[in-house]
Parts: C-alpha cells; sequence; structure tokens
C-alpha cells in the first residue's frame, strides 16, 4: 500500500468509524441504556460518553511522522532478531 493510498484510508475512517472504534460506542451504548434502566432512581441519568474508553488524542499523521514510527518499529524488530 502506498503512503497516499494509507493517508486516503486514514482520512476515510476518520470520517466513518469502523472496527473498534465504532464497537466500543455500541458497547457504551449498552452500558449507558442498562445503567439507566436499572438505576431505579430519577437523578442524573448516564450517558454514552460515561461509558466510552478514553486513550490517547490522535495526532495528525505526516509523512515524516509516519515514517519515524515506521522505522523505528522496524528498527526494533532488527534489534530483537539480532538478540
Amino acid at each position: 500500500m502506498s503512503y497516499s493510498e494509507f493517508v486516503q484510508w486514514d482520512a476515510f475512517n476518520k470520517i466513518s468509524p469502523g472496527g473498534h472504534e465504532r464497537g466500543d460506542m455500541q458497547a457504551a451504548l449498552i452500558a449507558a441504556t442498562t445503567a439507566n434502566a436499572m438505576s431505579g432512581r430519577p437523578g442524573r441519568r448516564a450517558k454514552l460518553q460515561d461509558f466510552m474508553l478514553r486513550f490517547q488524542t490522535r495526532v495528525a499523521n505526516t509523512r515524516d511522522g509516519v515514517m519515524r514510527d515506521v522505522k523505528g518499529f522496524f528498527g526494533n524488530l532488527r534489534k530483537k532478531k539480532s538478540k
């Protein structure tokens, strides 16, 4: 896959999340709905965000940043293999 194609897929994923991100949203929706149904009190209602997993914020990828990450990853593999 070329770098250009990778950037296009990354941009598409940001517009229409799939996979893990969408699964996390679905699980959070089920958890919030269950919590609200089982709470038995009319106070604060659970929200979707209360159950969303929190990860580091994504940094915009630059060509140099991607190449640095790829070289670092393969450099570490080479070091482990030579041991």
